[in-house]
């Protein structure tokens, strides 16, 4: 990964149409781009530091636009070890598909065939919008998860630094 595709727009970072920031022990994404290789190791660096700093676990949570697109065989390998490097890190990984019932439902049949091979499909749920993302991570909150505002902020931020209109991907408050 090159460092100087990375760009920061306040905690917002974005790296080749993928942007995250970190709020507490939750990690948040918008996949603009489709998921790919370097992407998804980007994505995973983060995590792992993520991790290091959260004892009691971390939340992943993932909105992704139509725009995307799903892994391809390597990717998917890559998310796939990323996730099994943190057998006991991950609390729960909350994906919401920012689009029609067709997209919605092949990014559940995706994450969800992951899951179960991973044998952690109880950790997973997809939502239908940013706001019962919040509800989602605030079930498994410790001292450490942001407040439901905290989380609601953090998209709209995400929507901001990549220039989705949120009345398009959803709004969160």
């Amino acid at each position: 990964m090159d460092p100087q595709r990375v760009k920061r727009v306040g905690d917002v970072e974005i790296f080749d149409g993928v942007a995250l920031t970190v709020v507490g022990d939750v990690i948040l994404t918008l996949w603009h781009a489709p998921a790919r290789l370097a992407r998804m190791r980007w994505l995973g660096g983060h995590l792992d530091r993520l991790v290091l700093q959260q004892p009691g676990g971390v939340v992943v949570v993932q909105l992704i636009l139509p725009s995307s697109s799903p892994p391809d065989r390597e990717t998917r390998a890559e998310a796939e070890a990323i996730i099994r490097r943190h057998p006991k890190a991950l609390r729960r990984l909350v994906s919401v598909p920012l689009g029609d019932t067709i997209w919605t439902q092949l990014v559940r049949s995706i994450m969800r065939g992951m899951m179960v091979i991973l044998g952690r499909a109880s950790l997973h749920v997809v939502v239908g919008t940013p706001r019962e993302t919040v509800e989602r991570v605030r079930e498994v909150a410790t001292g450490a998860t942001p407040s439901a505002t905290e989380i609601s902020a953090a998209i709209g931020r995400l929507y901001a630094a990549m220039g989705v209109d949120e009345k398009v991907a959803g709004a969160v408050a």
